[in-house]
């Protein structure tokens, strides 16, 4: 099914990049707008590789610079080297799921990724899931399937919060860095 709903998705991407500028609705052009990416680093973390690779398809068609992990081991290996504004993460993987993963990047220092804003993405959607992401450090969630709306936004909200810490004064009156 994920294989499925990646053709898809790399269908209409193929159709909407043919199409005039010209012909784009308003509505089309408010869509285009929530599903922009550009300027973006965003690491994906799924065990299931369709899930993966539709993900990076859609982050890099909205302008998103895009690293893939498919575990939690693979993910905290890419972290500081990729330097990600946002991390996208699969709860329900095997070995390490995803709360094992944010609890690892959590422990590690601000400047080896342990302060990166993420984004648990899962079909875990009942009440408690959403407040087990959140209690374990999850800034934002989006449900599976995935609404591309919901997520785009989600991750648009943790990297501007991001970009708003760095750039706030600390208490002498410099500005933050990571």
């Amino acid at each position: 099914m994920i294989a499925a709903l990646a053709s898809f998705l790399r269908m209409l991407l193929a159709r909407r990049r043919a199409a005039p500028r010209g012909d784009a609705s308003p509505e089309d052009e408010r869509r285009a707008a929530r599903r922009d990416l550009a300027g973006l680093r965003i690491l994906a973390v799924d065990d299931d590789a369709s899930t993966r690779e539709m993900l990076q398809q859609v982050f890099e068609n909205a302008g998103a610079e895009v690293a893939l992990a498919g575990s939690a081991r693979e993910a905290l290996g890419q972290l500081a080297r990729f330097s990600p504004h946002a991390l996208v993460s699969d709860i329900g993987m095997p070995h390490e799921d995803g709360y094992d993963l944010l609890r690892q990047v959590r422990a590690l220092p601000p400047e080896a990724g342990g302060d990166t804003p993420a984004v648990a993405l899962t079909g875990y959607t009942r009440d408690k899931d959403r407040a087990a992401t959140r209690e374990a450090g999850y800034q934002a969630f989006a449900g599976k399937p995935v609404d591309l709306d919901e997520l785009f936004s989600a991750i648009r909200r943790v990297a501007s919060q991001r970009a708003e810490r760095k750039t706030a004064p600390d208490r002498s009156g410099a500005a933050a860095s990571r």
